[in-house]
């Protein structure tokens, strides 16, 4: 099994990267190498890398050296390297040293998450991550390493060593949600199905016929005990108000977002509130975010919505159409209680759905990741080669899942926050894209220029993250282009006999074409993005290291971001 301190050491080394920009790739003897400057000292670090990336993430050979004044070299481990460039970046920065301090505990927190789950998942379980077909439970426990361009990937505070191995997805365990009953004017709901709540909860949660008296609402048996600490739920219970009916009904097992929850043979998936701080944030469901819920369902039985699957129909959006939360006897909402029912189109047996950051994420056994048996097995079936074959494949993605979402902010204005872990691919059988999804109903960014354009609209749109188009552009210029597109490069080029470049070559050609081919559309993103010679990156270790909250604070000031080399803009001579 790869090294803990190898697999810790690499996310914590792209993240610093990330932060600094103006490091580059060099070559001396045929070794490549990344030389970091040390800060008032005459001193470098040296981290050598496989090959140079085009998309931001690399692959190291450790260990990394420091380079000594007097021409001497020192190996360093694991804890030497991030000592160092932590303090490198608060000279720099004159950060305040409880900061890098807490930077520090919250990297010992992921690795020691990280190696409870090296220690207690089989190496058969890991190997199954990497085959031709998985399904979308088994893919959303492949994160076993956590997000690959973040510092602290798997810290998490508020789980017990034996609460993490159970309600994180990598183990697999499955387990029953526990459930309230609660007066009618108690409970703040909302809904676009034609069912009500009840008795969706009785049909496929409960699985009974049983009569109730009052109103049903699920939740997460570790966030339930945390509810019984808050004295607004004291005083309910008391007043009976609220009745506990316990620990039934239907096995769950959690989502790669842990707190998102699904069961094959249930058509609603549930997304509930959880008082637990997992890398940036505690994952609650707000007020704002069950509202903007609503409306996106709701936007997506619109005119627009329907032209957009008109032109699109192999793309399509997982919605949250209802929602329930808790209220006190004083009518306050407890949000802490919020739990939003969540359509689940992935009810059939064996279906073959992952998300990108499932099909891109590294192998803790060995080399590689998921790609390397996709592209064996569309070799094998249409008799092509290895670049041929990943050509293939990242064709069919662009035509499944970014060509929609690009046409869809070219001629409406309209942008999703389609990172990694929310936008999802369903493979043939051989391993090829034929369809894409978008979950999560709180990435929707309108330009305040299309909020104009729609005034019909407004209702829906006004619960959209908006702003001036250049602010739109930036975000989905990081989530969709740098984030998803370069790291599904960057994983299918992770083998030498896939050559990156030529890769992002086909993506500009492609980008050209439907820039030509969409000449009448009101917004030239593509137009924008060729012709711009840098690209947002969001900077994980800074925003770390200044303590942002991705979840409450303002959309503007959520995360810090760096400006990296536009791979799409003139990456061939002659363009």
């Amino acid at each position: 099994m790869r090294k803990l301190h190898h697999i810790s050491l690499k996310n914590f080394l792209n993240s610093y990267l990330i932060s600094q920009s103006q490091l580059k790739p060099m070559q001396q003897d045929n070794n490549l190498f990344i030389d970091i400057p040390l800060t008032n000292r005459d001193e470098k670090l040296r981290v050598q890398i496989e090959s140079i990336s085009l998309s931001y993430r690399y692959q190291f050979k450790f260990p990394v050296l420091l380079l000594k004044i007097n021409q001497t070299i020192e190996l360093l481990n694991n804890n030497q390297v991030i000592k160092i460039l932590l303090e490198n970046l608060a000279q720099r920065d004159n950060s305040p040293n409880d900061k890098i301090e807490r930077v520090k505990q919250l990297i010992n927190n992921s690795d020691y998450n990280l190696q409870l789950s090296l220690d207690n998942i089989s190496q058969a379980q890991i190997k199954s991550l990497y085959q031709k077909n998985v399904d979308f439970a088994l893919s959303e426990s492949a994160l076993i390493a956590g997000h690959q361009m973040h510092p602290t990937p798997k810290s998490c505070a508020g789980f017990s060593d034996e609460e993490f191995c159970q309600y994180y997805p990598e183990f697999k365990q499955q387990f029953q949600l526990h459930y309230f009953m609660v007066k009618s004017s108690n409970l703040y709901t909302k809904t676009n199905l034609a069912q009500g709540s009840n008795e969706l909860i009785k049909q496929y949660l409960l699985n009974t016929n049983n009569d109730y008296s009052g109103s049903l609402i699920p939740i997460h048996p570790w966030q339930a005990k945390y509810l019984y600490q808050l004295p607004r739920i004291q005083q309910m219970l008391k007043n009976n108000t609220l009745i506990d009916l316990g620990i039934q009904g239907e096995y769950f097992s959690a989502s790669s977002s842990i707190r998102s929850v699904y069961a094959q043979n249930s058509p609603i998936m549930l997304k509930m509130s959880l008082n637990v701080m997992i890398t940036n944030s505690v994952r609650m469901n707000y007020e704002r975010e069950l509202e903007r819920a609503i409306a996106v369902d709701k936007f997506w039985h619109s005119d627009i919505a329907r032209d957009i699957q008109l032109h699109y129909p192999q793309f399509s959006a997982i919605t949250d159409p209802a929602f329930l939360c808790l209220r006190d006897d004083e009518g306050k909402l407890i949000e802490e209680s919020a739990v939003l029912f969540r359509h689940n189109p992935f009810m059939e047996v064996g279906n073959n759905v992952s998300c990108l950051a499932a099909l891109c994420h590294d192998n803790v056994l060995s080399q590689g990741n998921r790609f390397d048996s996709l592209i064996v097995s569309i070799s094998q079936k249409y008799s092509l080669n290895k670049q041929q074959s990943a050509e293939l494949w990242l064709d069919k993605f662009l035509y499944t899942c970014i060509e929609p979402l690009l046409w869809m902010f070219s001629y409406y204005g309209i942008a999703l926050e389609a990172h990694q872990q929310n936008l999802l691919v369903k493979l043939d059988a051989e391993g090829l894209p034929i369809h894409g999804y978008y979950r999560d109903s709180q990435g929707y960014y309108i330009s305040e220029e299309a909020m104009l354009r729609y005034p019909e609209h407004g209702e829906i749109f006004s619960t959209f993250a908006s702003g001036t188009t250049k602010f739109v552009n930036h975000h989905f210029s990081y989530y969709l282009i740098g984030n998803s597109l370069l790291g599904v490069i960057n994983a299918l080029s992770a083998s030498k006999e896939i050559n990156e470049q030529i890769l992002i070559n086909n993506v500009q050609d492609k980008f050209k074409s439907w820039q030509q081919k969409w000449h009448d559309a009101p917004y030239d993103y593509l137009g924008s993005l060729l012709t711009r010679s840098t690209l947002p990156y969001k900077d994980n270790l800074s925003t770390r290291l200044c303590d942002l909250d991705e979840l409450t604070a303002p959309l503007a000031q959520q995360s810090i971001y760096s400006e990296l080399h536009n791979p799409f803009y003139a990456s061939r001579i002659g363009n």
